[in-house]
């Protein structure tokens, strides 16, 4: 079965933050987990990269639509139509299961 977003069964997305106190920047790494129609499994990785907030979930789309080679629709003013990859799966692939979820951690340094 070809690997493609239309056989996609479900996804789990893991989001890590990490907070460094001496610098006062913060982290994050993305983690995106895709199960398809026939039960093969893949992952999608960022591991470490600057952001603060919830920009993991933006790291996500990142990396699903580079992925999969995705152009994702813009606004006259250039911004992206989907920002967080959650709404992308609702807009355009609501036959999915979609789970995410957060952790938050400081940096010793």
């Amino acid at each position: 079965m070809e690997k493609t977003p239309e056989n996609i069964k479900g996804i789990f997305v893991a989001g890590r933050r990490w907070f460094e106190r001496v610098n006062g920047n913060t982290y994050h790494s993305t983690t995106i987990e895709i199960e398809y129609s026939d039960g093969e499994r893949e992952t999608l990785r960022e591991p470490f990269t600057y952001g603060y907030g919830r920009q993991w979930e933006q790291t996500a789309l990142d990396l699903f639509i580079a992925h999969y080679n995705i152009e994702i629709p813009r606004y006259d003013n250039g911004n992206k139509k989907y920002c967080y990859l959650r709404r992308y799966i609702e807009d355009k692939c609501n036959h999915l299961a979609y789970r995410s979820e957060e952790h938050t951690s400081e940096l010793q340094s």
